[in-house]
């Protein structure tokens, strides 16, 4: 598992990592390997999200890369 309190935070480092992140992993649960490192990488996409203090900026870049199922709302009441 990633060390998630020792990151870069960045909205840099958040559009690297939503680039690179494979949304739909959920689906595949069979392949372990890939699973794992994409259940680490959302983990780190949520840091991400909630230390850039969930901005507009920061929302925009995760919508961008993110598909449907899984935008989040430029403003809520839970962040």
């Amino acid at each position: 598992m990633t060390n998630i309190t020792a990151i870069e935070v960045s909205i840099e480092a958040l559009e690297n990592e939503c680039r690179a992140h494979d949304f739909t992993f959920m689906e595949n649960p069979w392949r372990h390997r890939h699973w794992s490192n994409e259940y680490d990488r959302r983990a780190k996409i949520f840091t991400l999200l909630e230390r850039l203090g969930h901005s507009s900026k920061a929302i925009e870049v995760y919508n961008t890369y993110a598909p449907d199922f899984a935008k989040r709302p430029l403003s809520s009441s839970y962040y």
